[in-house]
């Protein structure tokens, strides 16, 4: 795991993922039995990218998690939650290599999983449903998973959010 910090403080267009994912945050093939595991390891990967203790993390993705799934469908989970002390967004991402049910009622079961963790009363609900517009087509989680490497799928993640983004700018 990597130790690059990255913060972005929120801007007056939404966060897009890129600005705070790096592919030394992103996991392929990962063994995963349960969603316990999988927010372990997102918070591990988070933690080394920030000034906050895994512990913190976990409990916060937990806390969040116990609201209510953060399964989006298609194969995809955004935990997401506010991390005392933190400064601006940060992100990282897990593909697993058998999905993993985030919720008893997910009609399908989780392969991705991209975690957000942001200070406190810091929530952009555009940059979540940027994620959301990306991912709504099952094909994208897909072909994500046949990728094998961290670079191959930042690279095409920069494809595909970088056609959000212009898809979002046509829209405005």
């Amino acid at each position: 795991m990597s130790n690059v910090m990255i913060s972005v403080e929120p801007s007056r267009g939404a966060l897009n993922i890129l600005d705070i994912l790096t592919a030394a945050s992103i996991h392929t093939n990962v063994k995963a039995a349960c969603r316990r595991e999988v927010l372990s390891l997102l918070a591990q990967t988070l933690a080394a990218q920030t000034s906050a203790t895994v512990e913190d993390i976990c409990t916060a993705l937990h806390e969040r998690e116990r609201l209510g799934s953060t399964a989006l469908g298609n194969g995809l989970a955004v935990p997401h939650a506010n991390v005392r002390g933190l400064r601006g967004y940060h992100a990282a991402m897990v593909l697993l290599s058998e999905p993993v049910r985030f919720a008893e009622a997910d009609e399908k079961p989780v392969s991705i999983a991209i975690a957000l963790i942001s200070a406190e009363g810091q929530y952009d609900p555009r940059f979540l449903a940027s994620i959301a517009r990306t991912f709504r087509h099952a094909e994208v989680t897909s072909e994500l998973m046949r990728l094998d490497s961290p670079e191959a799928v930042y690279e095409r993640l920069v494809t595909l959010f970088g056609a959000a983004n212009a898809e979002r700018r046509n829209d405005s």
